[in-house]
């Protein structure tokens, strides 16, 4: 599943997030974009969901010029179900 994203500034960006998995506590990570335009690839699968929402919570974005703002209020949500995988393509602009 991709999951684009589109930034402005200096790259490299780094977006740190939360994510939350059915049954499971959530857990906080790092990704490193190369470039303004980034994608992310999702594999529910490989996460061990069989159904159910992923749900991303973004903290922050930075970019290469140590430039931080907060970007709380952005999500993406992958679903997956009876009806297949929808998600929220997240454009992030500090």
């Amino acid at each position: 599943l991709p999951m684009p994203f589109a930034f402005k500034g200096k790259a490299p960006f780094q977006l740190s997030y939360t994510i939350s998995l059915p049954g499971r506590p959530d857990s906080s990570g790092t990704r490193v974009f190369p470039a303004e335009q980034g994608l992310w690839t999702i594999c529910p699968d490989s996460l061990g969901v069989s159904s159910g929402d992923i749900l991303f919570k973004y903290k922050t974005l930075t970019d290469g010029n140590n430039c931080q703002t907060d970007v709380d209020k952005q999500i993406s949500v992958v679903r997956r179900g009876m009806h297949g995988v929808r998600y929220v393509r997240p454009v992030l602009c500090p």
